[in-house]
């Protein structure tokens, strides 16, 4: 458990830090990471219920195993909340080399 948690923590700063460089204002990062990690998993709950296992909070929720029952193991929540945290981070360095710094 604790494992998940330390890989849970280190993931979340990564999809934290991602948001933080792709909006480039703290209020935005403040408010996508809260719609991000709690609204769109409610969201996605009412549509279908497996999918929102794969959501950044869902997935922090079976590495940390704050949820029982869940549709996927530790592993796979593991590898969806990279993809989101890696995807995320590529995504914000792609959009920062565009933006016009001067």
């Amino acid at each position: 458990m604790a494992g998940g948690c330390v890989l849970a923590g280190t993931l979340s700063v990564l999809v934290g830090a991602a948001l933080g460089g792709l909006l480039r204002n703290q209020i935005a990062a403040v408010v996508a990471g809260i719609v991000v990690y709690f609204v769109a998993p409610s969201l996605i709950r009412m549509i279908n219920t497996s999918a929102v296992d794969y959501t950044p909070f869902g997935s922090l929720q079976v590495l940390t195993r704050g949820v029982h029952g869940s549709t996927h193991s530790l592993s796979a929540s593991a590898l969806a909340l990279a993809a989101w945290a890696v995807g995320l981070a590529v995504f914000a360095v792609v959009a920062e080399r565009r933006r016009d710094l001067g």
